[in-house]
């Protein structure tokens, strides 16, 4: 694993503080934006696209304390793959929300506690129960709503019942990343090794003769300087 990302015996200096990988007691490595954590099922280094789930909703959609997630702007954005799929929780139950295809009943949900009534949507048809097209939704009611993205691929699965809601959701999403891309292609290209300053955000490239801020001066960064630098190794090969 490269540049920008560390952990795990990997040192900071060779990554970008955000994006530090965690390996838990799961099966795969985490990643933490804006304090929520998820876990990263693939990273794309040639294209910097990653692709990551919701570890809220991972063993479960029938969960407590479900909110909307937010990116942090800097560093990370939904690329063009990915859609929004709006969850409902605690609906009003009626003969409209009982007969839909895509409702599901969670156990513990309930505003008793009990068993509550939900269902998902796509873009489409939220539009249409917003422009109130759909007449039998009037009068129903949900105490909880999310919204959350989901690949646009999993969406046409999932509307098309290949795919479960659960599965929809264990596929993820795929966020573009960006930890100064251009200057660390530089910065290779010059020999050196991409990282930063490990008490700041600062891109920095480690050459053979010392840390300089873009790339090498020389052309000396050698190939031992590169295995020095690389120490440790994640647990998934990057494609």
């Amino acid at each position: 694993m490269r540049y920008p990302f560390w952990g795990d015996g990997r040192p900071q200096y060779c990554g970008h503080p955000q994006f530090q990988l965690k390996c838990q007691n799961t099966e795969y490595p985490t990643v933490t934006i804006n304090d929520r954590s998820f876990q990263v099922l693939g990273i794309n280094q040639s294209s910097h696209v990653m692709t990551i789930a919701r570890i809220d909703l991972w063993d479960s959609y029938c969960t407590q304390n479900l909110s909307n997630i937010s990116l942090d702007g800097n560093f990370f954005w939904y690329s063009q793959a990915v859609r929004d799929l709006f969850m409902f929780y605690d609906c009003t139950q009626n003969n409209f929300t009982r007969g839909l295809s895509n409702n599901f009943t969670c156990t513990n949900l309930g505003s008793d506690g009990g068993k509550s009534l939900g269902f998902y949507a796509d873009e489409s048809l939220l539009r249409a129960l917003l422009l109130g097209n759909v007449t039998k939704f009037e009068g129903v009611l949900c105490r909880v709503s999310v919204e959350v993205p989901v690949l646009r691929v999993a969406l046409d699965e999932l509307s098309s019942k290949s795919l479960s809601l659960q599965e929809a959701l264990n596929q993820g999403f795929e966020v573009v990343y960006y930890a100064e891309n251009a200057a660390c292609l530089g910065c290779e290209e010059s020999g050196g090794i991409c990282g930063s300053d490990s008490s700041s955000l600062v891109f920095v490239c480690h050459c053979q003769d010392h840390t300089h801020p873009r790339n090498c001066r020389n052309d000396g960064a050698s190939r031992k300087m590169r295995q020095k630098l690389t120490i440790g190794t994640l647990p998934f090969a990057s494609s």
